[in-house]
């Protein structure tokens, strides 16, 4: 170990006077950094702040070397976006972003920025959302015909919205408002019919596959986890949360399905949205989603089912003997 002698006015001198770096006194000694902390802590001998430490320096000059001209004709002149000039200059968009308010560059609108190839709509053909509509016209076709604003938008090539929007601003009253709606939904009867007209398009796998896909359902990291698990030992087990194989029971989208004849489902379940006992759930969970319900909903169809819960995870040996148990093999 290389024995250091400098005394307290040295090491002042080099790290004050000549404001010399740690790393370049290291260097120089050839020693450690970490020694060179020990004896200034040892001397008493002050650290530099960051603008001691940086004075005289440019900091900017060494990353950013365009004149005002320059960034200009990038940003106005060539119609360069900030993240497009950062990654020319190879800087971050913050460094752009302060030099263009330090030359007083001002920056685009947004209509501005979005014109030409930037625009979003470039090269595609434009909607036909011109409302032509009268308001005899449009009375016609919502309250005569009985058609809904989804089936107009369709005849009239705008949204539902905009069909929506239109049929307040012409005072045309809505066939069933909201209070209505409220009264309605008071009855247990009526209750039931639309409860049953749900269910009912739940069985459809056009509608479920439609729903699945607006969702954007995807396998969170716990899903991944257990596929894994599962993908140890068997491949007769794939993954079923985002509809890949098709196969709903009853209206329920079981996470993994057996596909080699067998009848069993296996599922994974958070505490927060399936154990009513749990202690941090303030939620009101309905039966069908919890462990007992689910068990019975398979079992009506003839299903067997594990439930993995999400904090069995944190043994996934334990998980993987579920797993080869419940399977039988």
């Amino acid at each position: 170990m290389r024995k250091f002698r400098l005394n307290k006015k040295q090491l002042e001198n080099l790290y004050w006077k000549k404001q010399l770096s740690l790393p370049k006194i290291s260097k120089i000694l050839k020693v450690s950094q970490s020694t060179i902390k020990y004896w200034m802590k040892k001397y008493d001998i002050p650290r530099r702040t960051i603008s001691q430490a940086t004075k005289g320096i440019n900091t900017w000059s060494r990353k950013f070397n365009l004149t005002k001209r320059q960034l200009e004709k990038l940003y106005w002149d060539d119609k360069l976006s900030l993240s497009k000039i950062s990654m020319r200059m190879r800087v971050s968009e913050n460094n752009i972003i302060y030099w263009m308010k330090r030359y007083n560059i001002p920056r685009r609108t947004l209509s501005e920025s979005l014109k030409g190839m930037s625009h979003p709509m470039y090269g595609k053909p434009a909607p036909n959302r011109k409302f032509n509509l009268s308001k005899k016209e449009l009375e016609k076709l919502y309250i005569i015909d009985n058609l809904n604003c989804e089936q107009i938008s369709k005849k009239t090539n705008v949204s539902a919205l905009t069909v929506s929007k239109w049929l307040r601003r012409c005072k045309i009253p809505r066939r069933v408002p909201i209070e209505k709606m409220r009264e309605l939904w008071k009855d247990p009867e009526y209750r039931k019919e639309i409860g049953k007209k749900v269910r009912q398009s739940h069985q459809n796998p056009l509608y479920i596959k439609k729903m699945i896909e607006s969702l954007n359902v995807k396998p969170n990291k716990q899903e991944l986890m257990v596929d894994s698990l599962i993908r140890i030992f068997y491949n007769d087990y794939p993954y079923n949360g985002d509809y890949s194989q098709g196969v709903s029971i009853g209206g329920k989208i079981p996470d993994w399905i057996n596909v080699n004849g067998q009848k069993k489902v296996i599922e994974l379940f958070g505490r927060t949205f399936h154990d009513p006992k749990y202690v941090f759930n303030n939620r009101k969970i309905p039966y069908s989603q919890t462990y007992e319900g689910t068990m019975e909903h398979y079992k009506k169809y003839g299903f067997d089912c594990l439930i993995i819960w999400d904090y069995e995870l944190k043994n996934p040996g334990r998980v993987l003997e579920k797993i080869c148990d419940f399977d039988g093999r």
